[in-house]
C-alpha cells in the first residue's frame, strides 16, 4: 500500500517519473487500482444519494473502461506510424494513471451545487488541462517521443473524428438541400 501512495503522491509531485515507471514498468494492477479509484470518486460524486450508486458506479466503468481501451489502441496506431517503440500495454496503463487529476471534479460538482459556477468552471479547466499535460508526459515516455510530438500522437485522432464528423454532418446538408430543392420548396 506503501508503493501505492507514493505512486499517487509522485504522480502530482514528479510526474514523469512516475509515468515513465507506470509506463516502461507495465504496472497496469497499480495503474488499475488508481483508475478505479477515480471512477469510483466520479461515479459516486454524480449522486447524491439513492439505490443507484452501485448501477451508476458500473456504468461508468464500462463507459470508461471501452472509451480508455478504445483511446489507447488509437493512440498505438498513430504512435506506431509515427516510429514510436512503446507497448499498447505500457500506454494503456499510463492512460489509467493519468485520470488521477480528474478526481478533483468532485470539487467542481460540489462548487456547482452551491451555484458557483465560476469556481467550478475554473477547477473544470484545471482538471482538464492537467489531465491531457498527463496525457502527454504518458505518450512521450511510453514512446520515448518529444512533447510536440506527444501532443501531435494525442490530437490526431481527435482531429480525423472531428473530420469524419464535420463530413458526414456535410453531407447530410447537402442531401437534405438537393432533396429540398427536387420538392420544389
Amino acid at each position: 500500500m506503501n508503493y501505492f501512495l507514493d505512486l499517487v503522491y509522485s504522480l502530482m509531485v514528479h510526474p514523469r517519473v512516475a509515468l515513465r515507471a507506470i509506463t516502461r514498468g507495465e504496472q497496469w494492477i497499480v495503474a488499475g487500482l488508481i483508475y478505479l479509484f477515480t471512477i469510483l470518486i466520479m461515479s459516486l460524486s454524480s449522486l447524491v444519494e439513492g439505490p443507484g450508486v452501485v448501477l451508476s458506479f458500473l456504468l461508468c466503468l464500462f463507459i470508461e473502461m471501452t472509451l480508455l481501451l478504445l483511446h489507447s489502441a488509437s493512440i498505438h496506431y498513430v504512435a506506431g506510424w509515427l516510429g514510436g517503440r512503446g507497448s499498447a500495454k505500457g500506454i494503456t496503463s499510463g492512460f489509467m494513471a493519468t485520470v488521477c487529476p480528474l478526481s478533483i471534479l468532485v470539487f467542481s460538482a460540489l462548487a456547482d451545487s452551491f451555484s458557483l459556477d465560476v469556481i467550478a468552471g475554473i477547477i473544470s479547466c484545471v482538471a482538464i488541462v492537467w489531465h491531457f499535460i498527463l496525457n502527454i508526459i504518458a505518450v512521450s515516455e511510453n514512446y520515448g517521443f518529444t512533447w510536440g510530438k506527444s501532443a501531435l500522437v494525442l490530437l490526431t485522432p481527435i482531429a480525423v473524428a472531428a473530420f469524419i464528423s464535420i463530413s458526414i454532418m456535410g453531407i447530410g446538408t447537402i442531401i437534405g438541400v438537393s432533396a429540398l430543392m427536387n420538392m420544389g420548396i
